[in-house]
């Protein structure tokens, strides 16, 4: 076979449908769905066992420890459901993948007392719903999103504000990158 053959053959539709599929994963719905929720809701699960193991049964450390294990979780859950969903290793650029990359770490490391201002759980939610591409997930990242921004009023801390706004300028940012790319 010629290269120029080659490049023909290689050019037809059936690999560039091959190669796109393989880039491009499907969205999270149906089998890949029902499994992406099957993991978040034991990695859920695990995370309140785990809390109550670790925490156990002290009633002075119980009232705190169940508030954090209140907030802590529902976040988890979604970020296994925005993992699967975005698959980013196969779809974004390596400038998307470093600017998640840089937003995660900065979210976790938010747990870190010494780091104030940002809401680590507030930036990652206005991040993720940039991302997410399924209808459901962005559902759920608001149910996420409103559950963190009530959780921080009722504790009069108002670090939701710039972790929102920090991760709206990620996403905008990150959407800049990928349509540069393209």
């Amino acid at each position: 076979m010629s290269t120029q053959a080659f490049e023909r053959a290689r050019a037809g539709s059936s690999y560039r449908r091959a190669m796109s599929s393989w880039r491009t994963p499907p969205p999270l719905t149906g089998r890949r769905a029902g499994f992406a929720l099957a993991v978040a809701l034991v990695a859920a699960l695990a995370h309140v066992v785990l809390s109550g193991a670790v925490f156990g049964l002290d009633a002075r450390v119980l009232h705190h420890e169940t508030t954090l294990v209140v907030y802590n979780t529902p976040i988890g859950f979604a970020f296994v459901l925005w993992w699967f969903d975005v698959d980013f290793m196969r779809r974004w650029t390596r400038g998307q993948a470093w600017l998640a990359a840089a937003l995660l770490a900065a979210a976790l490391v938010r747990v870190l007392p010494q780091v104030p201002l940002y809401s680590g759980h507030a930036l990652f939610v206005a991040f993720a719903l940039s991302t997410a591409r399924t209808a459901w997930l962005r559902g759920v990242l608001l149910l996420v999103g409103a559950q963190v921004v009530v959780t921080k009023l009722s504790w009069r801390d108002d670090s939701w504000a710039l972790g929102l706004a920090l991760g709206a300028a990620a996403g905008a940012a990150h959407r800049a990158l990928g349509a540069r790319a393209s």
